[in-house]
């Protein structure tokens, strides 16, 4: 793989702010094109709020991964959201448009996921499953340009980390869980870097 396209523009967005652009289908496969387009990473991270990492400030937790993607990448410091609940807000920005009509937001607050036993997952075990599987999108995709959304679950309610990573932090299991995003964080970079 040509090492231009090994650093992938990643870009850590929060429910703070999120903007759009569509450049269209990737159809140009010949090799000369690839290379000039780059892989693109996005990690939406729900209820993660300005000051919760340590580059904008955050003290009582450290978050080297996103720092990282702070000092070498993009950077936001203002930004808007479409509305002040998930669904809504990652339809806008993966669609470019607002949506005024009621989204039901209801799965947590249901009690369960539907859709057989292999839907069916500890909340503290959605980081690590949504992480292989997006580690396992970057290995079949590594030889073509591809856009990944990684809409991490992680300060999302109920923000309760996997057991590695409670009590890792002073600030109970929302600090734990910026913890386990930061390490998400940090593995997407590799598997990137890696590819």
């Amino acid at each position: 793989m040509d090492p231009k396209r090994t650093k992938a523009l990643v870009a850590l967005l929060t429910a703070l702010g999120a903007a759009h652009t569509s450049a269209g289908p990737n159809t140009d496969t010949s090799p000369g094109a690839a290379a000039a387009k780059p892989n693109i990473i996005v990690i939406m991270a729900d209820d993660l709020g300005y000051g919760d990492v340590s580059c904008y400030g955050a003290t009582a937790v450290q978050t080297p991964a996103i720092d990282r993607l702070a000092l070498e990448g993009v950077r936001f410091t203002s930004g808007y959201c479409s509305a002040s609940t998930c669904t809504p807000t990652r339809y806008s920005f993966l669609t470019g448009t607002r949506h005024n009509q009621s989204i039901h937001n209801g799965i947590g607050r249901i009690g369960f996921y539907t859709g057989g036993m292999k839907a069916r997952l500890r909340d503290e075990d959605l980081a690590d499953a949504w992480l292989r599987q997006a580690q396992h999108w970057i290995e079949q995709n590594r030889n073509r340009p591809f856009f990944l959304f990684f809409a991490s679950h992680d300060i999302h309610v109920p923000r309760m980390p996997h057991e590695r990573f409670q009590g890792k932090t002073s600030l109970g299991y929302r600090g734990d869980a910026i913890v386990e995003l930061d390490w998400c964080v940090d593995a997407l970079l590799m598997e990137k870097l890696t590819s």
